[in-house]
C-alpha cells in the first residue's frame, strides 16, 4: 500500500502542534519495519521559505520518498487558494497513491484520491475568543471543506472526535481517536547539567508554579494571575514561571504583570527546547493549566510524566487525559481556581498521590502507539473505501 502524507509540517522550522505530530509520527514509521511505502507531497517553492528546514526529510530511509508538485496556474486553482487555502496546487493525485492524509486540519484540492485529515481541536469553531481573531473565518471554512472531504477524519482526543461528529455531522465510524503521544525527554528522571544551567540563566526560584503554552487567550493566564495574586500574601517564596515559544516581553501578558507591579513574581523563559522544558517540569511545584479550551492538553500529559503534580481546568479532554491524576477548577472562576491552587500547593502527600497516578497515565501515551493505530486506521480505510469514486 502507498500512503501519501503532506510533507509541510516536516519541513518547516516553525514547530506547532502539527508539526509536533507529523514529525514525531514519521519518525516512528521511519524505525519500524517495513509494511508500506510512503510518500511525502511537497509544493514547489515551498524550499524558498524563510523557514524551510529540509534537514527532517534529508535523514529518512529509503522506504519514505518525497515528491514535488507544480500546480498548474488555472482559475480553479487560484480559487480553491482563495476560499480553502489548501497546503498544495490543485491536481490530479498520483494513481499510484492508495490514501492522502495531512497531519493538520486542511487537504489540498486533490482529484481521485481517498483522503483523510486531522483535527487537533475546534477552536475556531467554539471558543468564542477565537472566532473573533483575524483569520479564524478563513481556517474555519478550510476545516469544514477539509473535513467534508475526508474519508477519514482524525481526531487527537475523544472530546474532539465528539465536537467533530456533533458539528460536521460526522459518521462515528468515520472517526478514529488518536491521541498524541509523549516525546521520551518527558521523564522524572533530572539532568543536573541543564537543571544548573537554567538556575544560572534565569534565577530559578525552589518553589515555583509552572505555566507552559504562548500567551494566547484561551489559556486564561489573566485568570490564572488573578487567582494566583489572592495566594501570595500566604505564599511569599512562590514564583510564577512562564514557558512559551515567544518573546514574552512583546505580550500583553507581560505588560499586565508588569502594570500589576508582579514582575519580581515571574520568570518568562522563551522557546524552551524540549530538554529545558522537561526540567522545568521536574522542577516546578506544581504545573497549572487554566485554559477554557483545549483540544488534547499537551502541557498536562509532559508535566505527569516528568512527575509534576497538576491542577487544571475542568474540563472533558483534561479528564479524559489526566483522570484521577490532577486536581480541577472551573477555568472562569477565579475563587474555585485559587483554592485548588492553594491546596495542591499545602499537600505535600496528594501531590506525591497525583505525581504517582500521573506516571501510570502517562504510561499510556507513546508516539509509536500513535503511529502504528494512525496506520492501521488509514490502510482500514482503504480497504472500506475500494470501488468507491473520489472527486
Amino acid at each position: 500500500m502507498i500512503i501519501a502524507f503532506d510533507g509541510s509540517p516536516l519541513v518547516t522550522r516553525s514547530i506547532t502542534g502539527v508539526e509536533q505530530r507529523a514529525r514525531n509520527i514519521v519518525s516512528e514509521l521511519a524505525s519500524t519495519p517495513v509494511h508500506d511505502q510512503y510518500v511525502l507531497v511537497l509544493q514547489e517553492g515551498l524550499e524558498r521559505d524563510q523557514a524551510f528546514d529540509g534537514s527532517f526529510i534529508d535523514h529518512l530511509p529509503g522506504h519514505f520518498r518525497h515528491v514535488w508538485w507544480s500546480p498548474p496556474p488555472t482559475f480553479a486553482n487560484r480559487l480553491s487558494r482563495a476560499i480553502g487555502k489548501p497546503l498544495i496546487g490543485f491536481s490530479p493525485a498520483d494513481p499510484s497513491w492508495n490514501i492522502f492524509h495531512s497531519f493538520g486540519p486542511t487537504l489540498p484540492m486533490l482529484h481521485d484520491v481517498c483522503m483523510s485529515c486531522t483535527v487537533h481541536d475546534l477552536a475556531n469553531e467554539l471558543d468564542a475568543e477565537v472566532r473573533r481573531t483575524a483569520g479564524a473565518g478563513k481556517k474555519r471554512q478550510a476545516m469544514r471543506f477539509a473535513v467534508q472531504r475526508s474519508a477519514l477524519v482524525v481526531a487527537v482526543s475523544r472530546q474532539t472526535a465528539a465536537d467533530v461528529q456533533a458539528l460536521f455531522q460526522v459518521p462515528a465510524d468515520h472517526i478514529a481517536t488518536i491521541p498524541n503521544g509523549i516525546n521520551p525527554i518527558f521523564t522524572p528522571v533530572s539532568v543536573e547539567s541543564i537543571r544548573e544551567l537554567l538556575k544560572e540563566k534565569y534565577q530559578l526560584p525552589r518553589r515555583y508554579a509552572l505555566l507552559v503554552g504562548s500567551d494566547i487567550p484561551r489559556r486564561n493566564y489573566p485568570l490564572v494571575i488573578e487567582a494566583l495574586t489572592r495566594l501570595f500574601p500566604v505564599e511569599p517564596a512562590l514564583r510564577v514561571v512562564f514557558a512559551g515559544r515567544q518573546q514574552w516581553a512583546q505580550s500583553s501578558l507581560y505588560q499586565r504583570v508588569r502594570e500589576m507591579g508582579l514582575l519580581e513574581r515571574c520568570v518568562f523563559i522563551d522557546s524552551p527546547g524540549d530538554e529545558e522544558l522537561a526540567q522545568l517540569y521536574r522542577d516546578a511545584t506544581i504545573t497549572i493549566c487554566g485554559s477554557s479550551f483545549e483540544g488534547f492538553g499537551l502541557s498536562v500529559l509532559e508535566a505527569e510524566a516528568c512527575g509534576c503534580a497538576v491542577a487544571c481546568s475542568d474540563m472533558v479532554s483534561l479528564r479524559e487525559l489526566a483522570d484521577d491524576a490532577a486536581v480541577y477548577f472551573a477555568h472562569d472562576d477565579i475563587a474555585s481556581m485559587a483554592e485548588a491552587i492553594k491546596m495542591l500547593l499545602d499537600d505535600v502527600d496528594y501531590r506525591k498521590l497525583l505525581i504517582a497516578r500521573g506516571l501510570k497515565r502517562a504510561g499510556l501515551y507513546s508516539w509509536k502507539t500513535a503511529a502504528q493505530r494512525l496506520i492501521g486506521a488509514l490502510e482500514n480505510t482503504v480497504h472500506q473505501a475500494a470501488g468507491k469514486q473520489f472527486s
